[in-house]
């Protein structure tokens, strides 16, 4: 079994702001960590980059130098699943069919966005669309939170959102 930490939204400054303790343990023991976007400062993706196999994409308020580190969006495969990724855009209502016309052409089982700050998980027809939330900014949301998923070795995905203590 695989085991994905994902996040999204952090919109912290420089890195020894700090993450949860709860999730930067969960990150040092991830097989692969995942952040869809807004990390808003370089310190940040670096120190995020330094914990594992890292994968990400940019958000609508990282810097210059993170939109040139980072694609919009990507696709990779773990265990035969194949995993999309992408920040999104916009308000609330549409949200997931914009991130999924975005990301249609790639034939993702899973995608993993960012930008609203609530977490959800929803399936539509073969696609599970995954929101980790934010792990230190709630803004619109009522909780801090961030994300698990399993891949099986059969390739069953079992997606968590994990509730942030600080």
């Amino acid at each position: 079994m695989k085991r994905i930490v994902v996040i999204a939204d952090t919109h912290l400054g420089p890195a020894e702001v700090g993450l949860p303790p709860d999730l930067i343990k969960a990150l040092k023991t991830a097989d692969i960590i995942v952040h869809a976007g807004d990390f808003t400062c370089g310190d940040m993706l670096k120190y995020v980059q330094s914990m594992g196999d890292f994968r990400g994409v940019c958000g609508n308020m990282d810097s210059k130098s993170i939109r040139a580190a980072l694609a919009e969006r990507l696709a990779f495969e773990v265990g035969g699943v194949k995993i999309g990724v992408i920040h999104g855009e916009q308000g609330p209502v549409g949200f997931i069919d914009r991130v999924s016309n975005a990301m249609k052409d790639l034939g993702c089982q899973l995608v993993v966005c960012g930008h609203t700050h609530n977490a959800f998980i929803e399936k539509r027809e073969e696609t599970i669309y995954f929101n980790p939330g934010s792990p230190t900014d709630k803004r619109f949301a009522k909780k801090h939170t961030y994300g698990i998923v399993e891949i099986a070795e059969d390739g069953r995905i079992n997606p968590k959102i994990i509730e942030v203590n600080f």
